[in-house]
């Protein structure tokens, strides 16, 4: 938590300074990339003791998974050369913790794998009710808005398993890291550091979203960096991020102003097409488990481990032993936001239309420091939360190297 609260504060620091940010200075002082690549090496080496979940229960891809990374720990020290062998390895690694772990025990993997065949069937996934997971609750809820499950048909019809296309989403992110830094020596270290993350197969297994929320964040800004400029697409993209999860619409306010108006058009026809007919499908069983579950009663979510998790709510549970109320949060939140909205407006002037890569550094801290607010402020959140904050953080930072490159 205190190591959240420090990144939180630099990263506030970062979009309200008006002196040149360290890590430019940081980018001209280190040409060699050797900072980074020791950042590689540290990650890839905790990955060895983080590269698996907790529901494996498969033994030959279990021990895959632990023998593997150790086998390959000599390529880090050369990744230039090794790069593609690396990505590889990543990929391979993936599919063993869904070949260790066939069936985790969490409701986000049941609600992913039976919605969208409910869907099929012509049951509105919000209104079903899924297998049991947990003893004594009814698994009468899907949580996520319906993007999460009509992106899901496909590969749940053909595979069974959710997590391929959140496996595919992981590994399609890091080739547009690939791409968005240029296809350079740096490129290719973050790309390492995005995919050896510790807990990222973990993240994998319990089927969460954060890779699939990061593909739709990051194609929204491969099509606004360079000369490419497709700001419908881009649109497309990230309001299918919003019909993934809602909490994701206030990424919209740094879209404001009369030069997005091709984005917002996109925005809406995503929305018009994932979340409205859902909406009109049944009005109350679209609220009761999307906005309203979240909203639900302590006794209702007895299961969820609220006072455990990675925000100020629980710090204020275990001092006083009771939850921010609702209301306290809610002013909280949009207080802090609109003091970033405030420096990032005189920071992320677009003339004619004229995106560049300082819009976009800026859009992408102002993006992170928005959701580590909804996150530290809100009722709770869990390391998802955060695995997602940190891949826009990795983005964030090679961007801000490459601040001179033109795309």
């Amino acid at each position: 938590m205190g190591i959240l609260i420090i990144l939180y504060l630099l990263l506030v620091k970062y979009l309200t300074s008006k002196k040149e940010s360290p890590l430019t200075a940081l980018r001209q002082n280190s040409k060699s990339g050797f900072i980074y690549h020791f950042i590689f090496i540290v990650t890839y080496t905790l990955f060895l003791f983080n590269s698996g979940g907790i529901y494996q229960n498969q033994i030959i891809p279990a021990i895959l998974l632990s023998i593997l990374p150790i086998l390959f720990l000599a390529l880090v020290f050369n990744p230039r050369k090794y790069f593609y062998l690396l990505f590889f390895l990543a990929i391979v690694l993936r599919l063993l913790i869904i070949f260790a772990s066939p069936g985790p025990v969490i409701d986000v993997y049941t609600m992913l794998k039976e919605a969208p065949l409910a869907l099929i069937r012509g049951i509105n996934p919000y209104q079903a009710v899924f297998s049991t997971v947990y003893s004594g609750v009814k698994s009468d809820y899907f949580t996520y808005w319906p993007a999460a499950f009509l992106l899901q048909v496909p590969f749940v019809l053909i595979f069974s398993d959710p997590r391929i296309l959140l496996l595919t989403a992981d590994i399609v992110s890091a080739w547009l890291i690939y791409l968005t830094g240029g296809r350079s020596y740096w490129a290719k270290l973050f790309v390492l550091i995005y995919l050896y993350r510790p807990n990222s197969n973990f993240i994998l297994e319990q089927s969460y979203l954060s890779a699939l929320e990061f593909l739709l964040f990051i194609a929204a800004v491969y099509l606004l960096s360079g000369q490419r400029k497709r700001l419908l697409s881009a649109g497309i993209f990230l309001g299918l991020l919003v019909a993934v999860k809602m909490q994701y619409i206030v990424l919209l306010l740094l879209f404001a102003g009369k030069n997005f108006k091709k984005i917002w058009l996109g925005v809406m026809c995503s929305i018009a097409v994932a979340v409205l007919p859902f909406v009109f499908w049944n009005p109350e069983a679209f609220m009761s488990d999307t906005l309203g579950y979240f909203l639900r009663e302590g006794a209702d979510l007895a299961y969820v481990p609220i006072s455990s998790s990675l925000n100020l709510n629980s710090l204020f549970i275990v001092l006083t032993g009771k939850p921010v109320s609702f209301p306290v949060s809610l002013i909280i939140f949009l207080s802090v936001v609109g003091v970033i909205y405030y420096f990032y407006r005189g920071k992320s002037a677009v003339k004619d239309g004229n995106i560049d890569i300082n819009f976009l550094q800026n859009f992408i801290l102002a993006s992170i420091l928005m959701l580590m607010t909804f996150y530290l402020t809100g009722r709770f959140a869990f390391i998802n939360y955060y695995y997602f904050s940190g891949s826009l953080v990795i983005l964030w930072v090679l961007l801000k190297i490459e601040g001179n490159r033109r795309y």
